[in-house]
C-alpha cells in the first residue's frame, strides 16, 4: 500500500526550501490554520536552528510534510533519551506560542495513507527517536497516530468548544441554539452596552492599528496573567515578535486578524483570531473591566464576532483547548478533546517509568478517596 510513497528525513540547508515546499503542499490540504504559511514562517524565524523535515513523494510530487524539532532528555538514571517534538521546539519559552490542531501536512487525496506512510517511516527508523510528541492535536488525529505507535501517555488532555456554523444565518440565529440564560446574559449585556453609547466591532487593518491593538492587548493580557505559573505570552520576546511577525506578513487578514470592541470608541476588549475560508479560532483576548457586573464583555465580542465569521462565509467558530465556563456555554456542539500526547518506544525504561507513574496515579487517587470518605 505504501510502496509507492517514498519518505525522507532530513535537515535542510535553509528556510527558503522549507517555506517553498509548505506553500505548495498547504496549497491542495484542509490544514488547518496553525499550518499556514504565515504560522510556520513565523514559527521557522523563531527558532535557534533548523527544524528536521519528514517528506513524503508520490510519483515525484510532495505529498506530506512535518517539521520535528530533535531534542535530548537526560533521564533520572542518566541515561538520554533523543526527543522528536512535531512543530514543537520542545522547550517553553518557543512553545509558548502554543499550536493547536497539530498534524503532519498531507495533501488530501489519501490523506490518511500518507500519514501512515509517514508513521511507519518514524516507527522502522528506531535510530531516530525514543519518543515522539504530538499536540495539542483533536482525538481523531491522536488515534491515528496511535494506529501505528501503539506506545503511548498523555500530558495533557483539554476540552475543546466549538459552535457549529452550517445552517445559521446570523447571530440570532445563532443564539437559538444556547440556554435560555446564555441567551438572556447575552442579549441584556447588549442592551446595557448600548444604552451607554455606541458599540462597534473594528478589525486592525492598517501596520499602524495591528500594533496599537498588540501594544493594548499586551497591558491587558499581562496584568492579567503576569502572575500566573507560565506568565502572559506578552511577557516573552519570543512570542511577542512571533505574532507581530504573523499579522504584518498576512497583510489582507486572511489569516490573523485582530478585532476591538468600542464603545463610543473606546475599546472595552481585544480578540485575536486564526483563521481560513470555512473556520475561524479563538487564539485570546484581553478584556477590560466594565463598570457594571451584569455586563459580560466576553460573551458580547463573541456573540459579534461568531456573526462576522458567518457573513464572511465561515462553518465553524471554535474556543479551541481549555475549559471555561463562557466556552461551554456559548458552544452548540458536543465537547470534543485535544490532547498533547508522548508515544514512546516500548524498551526497557520508557515501559518501567510509565508503569511507576500509573502506581503514582493509582495511589494519590486512593489517598484522595480516602481524603474525601473521612471528611
Amino acid at each position: 500500500m505504501f510502496s509507492d510513497i517514498k519518505i525522507k528525513y532530513y535537515q535542510p540547508d535553509n528556510l527558503v526550501e522549507i517555506q517553498e515546499k509548505w506553500s505548495a503542499l498547504f496549497k491542495i490540504s484542509s490544514a488547518s490554520p496553525f499550518h499556514n504559511i504565515y504560522w510556520i514562517n513565523s514559527w521557522l524565524s523563531s527558532l535557534p536552528k533548523i527544524p528536521h523535515l519528514i517528506e513524503a513523494r508520490e510519483a515525484g510530487n510532495i505529498v506530506g510534510l512535518a517539521l520535528f524539532c530533535e531534542r535530548q532528555e537526560r533521564t533520572v538514571i542518566g541515561t538520554k533519551l533523543k526527543q522528536l517534538w512535531l512543530h514543537r521546539f520542545g522547550q517553553q519559552d518557543y512553545d509558548q506560542v502554543w499550536i493547536e490542531h497539530n498534524d503532519f501536512l498531507l495533501a488530501d487525496k489519501n490523506k490518511d495513507i500518507i500519514r501512515k506512510a509517514m508513521l511507519m517511516f518514524l516507527k522502522e527508523n528506531k535510530g531516530l527517536w525514543d519518543e515522539l510528541y504530538l499536540g495539542m492535536a483533536t482525538e481523531n488525529t491522536v488515534n491515528k497516530f496511535s494506529e501505528v505507535l501503539e506506545f503511548k501517555r498523555v500530558d495533557i488532555c483539554s476540552p475543546d468548544f466549538v459552535v457549529n456554523l452550517i445552517n445559521i444565518k446570523d447571530s440570532d440565529d445563532y443564539l437559538k441554539d444556547l440556554s435560555k440564560n446564555t441567551r438572556s446574559q447575552i442579549n441584556r449585556s447588549l442592551k446595557l452596552l448600548t444604552q451607554q453609547g455606541s458599540i462597534e466591532l473594528k478589525q486592525a487593518i492598517t501596520r499602524t492599528e495591528k500594533n496599537l491593538y498588540l501594544k493594548e492587548i499586551s497591558k491587558v493580557h499581562i496584568k492579567k496573567w503576569g502572575n500566573t505559573q507560565f506568565g502572559s505570552g506578552f511577557s516573552n520576546p519570543i512570542f511577542t515578535k512571533f505574532h507581530s511577525d504573523t499579522l504584518h506578513a498576512d497583510i489582507e487578514g486572511e489569516h490573523c486578524r485582530l478585532y476591538s470592541l468600542n464603545l463610543d470608541n473606546k475599546p472595552l476588549a481585544y480578540v485575536y483570531i486564526i483563521k481560513n475560508t470555512e473556520k475561524w479560532y479563538f487564539y485570546l483576548s484581553a478584556i477590560r473591566n466594565n463598570r457594571d457586573n451584569k455586563v459580560k464583555i466576553g460573551l458580547v465580542i463573541h456573540t459579534l464576532l461568531i456573526n462576522e465569521a458567518i457573513n464572511n462565509g465561515a462553518n465553524c467558530y471554535s474556543f479551541l483547548a481549555g475549559e471555561a465556563r463562557y466556552k461551554r456555554s456559548m458552544s452548540n456542539t458536543p465537547v470534543s478533546l485535544q490532547e498533547l500526547v508522548c508515544f514512546y518506544r516500548p524498551t526497557a525504561f520508557p515501559l518501567c517509568r510509565e508503569k511507576l507513574r500509573a502506581i503514582k496515579r493509582q495511589i494519590l487517587s486512593l489517598y484522595s478517596d480516602f481524603i474525601k470518605s473521612s471528611k
